[in-house]
């Protein structure tokens, strides 16, 4: 393969020109995927880069048939003598093929582009109440917390979906020894921080801080807990990302703790649970034929519990069509003080809730361990450093008759796969193919 091309091949004004090659590895046609690459550029070749950065893609390797894609750089940044941005933008790459495209930046002089797509955006008219709208999402955020407030997938059938309470999206919480009480993100208000970047390829919001705030009756905050949510909404697509970390800054005692992966539905609008075994084979049961839970608790319905090794998990309509899955993309308990790296877990499973009133489920690393009768046994106990991680998509879609849930199994695979991407520099300096950096783990900042 050519290490590159000695002067830019497209237009000149934009100075630096660096090529992307993008590989498809998983046997899946790609048709304006989205592709996210973390990137950094020299000061001396970035003037302002939103405005002036450019993706083409490229017909062929010496550049002929060059075709400017909508695109958008995001999550922007500074260091010492760098900047460094996530570069987005839709790419089709056939069944174990690959295509060619340039990242082009350094022209001081670049309009503002003007891409347009289905993604909308408007601005809160108070605190974080910012309303997606996509084809595929009707979304809006908690004015307080930023959490998601209301979801309705389109064009999945059936009748309008509602989500069971405002935030609809609630966790990650926790329940300590110190509090016995449930402390999570929806009583934010707000987050320390907050970093929202929006465009015509992305809409994306990270809120991160201490867990310093009280629990629903004034229980005392976990000051010493961090935690952060992120959410990505892309142009075009049904489905869009969510992900939350859990960063244990002293020792703690914890009897129950769950992810940020939580939806809950209104008026039991599904009438199976469904997912996929690591194995591949589909499971499904009926909402209305889980076990009971114990007598105590009866009023709060029925739950199952489903293994988190699991690529993807959610609910159906099997009258409507109307489905909507979890697609674990990463998931991920790391403590760099214990014997085997893995931070503790107890009763690690997804659980499963119907009604009465709603359909809902979560994902718990720590679930509910003692926490009826905490004084006859110990809490678990979770050391300092310990990080809880996942990275999740939420896709909406209908089922077809002939293909049932093959395109969750299919998007599961796609996202699980992205597309593999090699770059280089087009000027006369030295050249050689590099794989683009990983996404980095986004490390919530102390404070």
């Amino acid at each position: 393969m050519a290490a590159g091309l000695s002067a830019p091949v497209w237009k000149p004004e934009w100075k630096r020109q660096r090529r992307v090659v993008l590989r498809e590895t998983a046997g899946i046609d790609r048709v304006d995927e989205p592709v996210e690459l973390q990137m950094d550029f020299a000061d001396d070749a970035v003037h302002d880069l939103p405005r002036e950065l450019r993706v083409i893609r490229l017909g062929s390797h010496d550049g002929e048939g060059a075709e400017e894609v909508p695109s958008q750089v995001y999550n922007v940044s500074s260091y010492h003598r760098g900047t460094r941005g996530t570069v987005v933008f839709p790419a089709s790459v056939p069944a174990g093929g690959e295509a060619a495209y340039l990242v082009c930046y350094d022209n001081e002089a670049a309009p503002v582009p003007d891409y347009r797509s289905d993604l909308s955006v408007t601005e809160p008219d108070h605190g974080l109440h910012y309303v997606i709208d996509t084809a595929h999402f009707h979304a809006e955020l908690d004015p307080a917390s930023g959490q998601l407030n209301v979801l309705s997938p389109r064009q999945i059938g059936g009748p309008p979906l509602e989500t069971r309470e405002r935030p609809v999206n609630v966790t990650p919480d926790i329940v300590a020894r110190d509090n016995l009480a449930y402390v999570n993100v929806k009583r934010w208000n707000p987050p320390a921080t907050v970093r929202i970047d929006r465009g015509s390829q992305v809409f994306a919001i990270h809120r991160s801080s201490t867990m310093d705030f009280p629990g629903p009756k004034g229980e005392p905050g976990l000051p010493t807990v961090e935690v952060g949510v992120t959410y990505r909404f892309f142009a075009g697509q049904p489905y869009f990302l969510q992900s939350s970390t859990i960063r244990f800054l002293n020792d703690m005692e914890v009897y129950s703790m769950r992810n940020g992966a939580e939806l809950a539905w209104k008026d039991n609008p599904f009438s199976h649970a469904v997912w996929q075994q690591p194995d591949g084979a589909i499971m499904s049961v009926a909402m209305d034929s889980l076990d009971p839970l114990t007598v105590e608790d009866r009023d709060q319905g029925a739950r199952a519990e489903v293994t988190t090794q699991v690529p993807w998990f959610g609910f159906a309509n099997f009258d409507t069509g109307a489905a909507v899955v979890a697609l674990f993309l990463d998931y991920k308990n790391i403590s760099p003080f214990t014997t085997d790296e893995r931070a503790p877990a107890h009763n690690e499973l997804i659980y499963v809730f119907a009604g009465p009133g709603d359909n809902y489920w979560f994902r718990a690393p720590i679930w509910e361990h003692c926490i009826q009768d905490p004084e006859r046994c110990p809490a678990t106990f979770v050391p300092a450093g310990s990080l809880y991680t996942e990275r999740n998509a939420v896709f909406a879609f209908h089922l077809e008759d002939g293909t049932g849930f093959a395109p969750a199994a299919e998007m599961s695979l796609r996202l699980r796969q992205p597309l593999e991407a090699l770059y280089c520099e087009s000027d006369a300096r030295d050249r050689r193919w590099q794989p683009a950096p990983p996404p980095s783990p986004k490390l919530l900042a102390r404070g």
